[in-house]
């Protein structure tokens, strides 16, 4: 599975999200929105990528982390 991520800063990306860890990792090195200062690094690292891939990407849409995402 696929996910295809829209951010402010970043642009549009695909990454892939066989499970959360692999979908945060993804959003880690593409990049997230809002990630600059110390505190909102420290959230985004306490992203909770253990309760299923669509739990962490609407986690981080109501989080202001990405803007939205479609799954494939």
């Amino acid at each position: 599975m696929t996910a295809t991520i829209n951010t402010t800063e970043y642009g549009i990306y695909t990454i892939n999200t066989r499970t959360a860890e692999l979908a945060w990792q993804g959003m880690s090195e593409f990049g997230v929105d809002d990630c600059q200062t110390e505190g909102r690094l420290i959230e985004w690292q306490d992203a909770p990528d253990d309760r299923g891939v669509e739990y962490l990407l609407d986690w981080a849409v109501e989080n202001g982390f990405i803007s939205s995402y479609d799954l494939d």
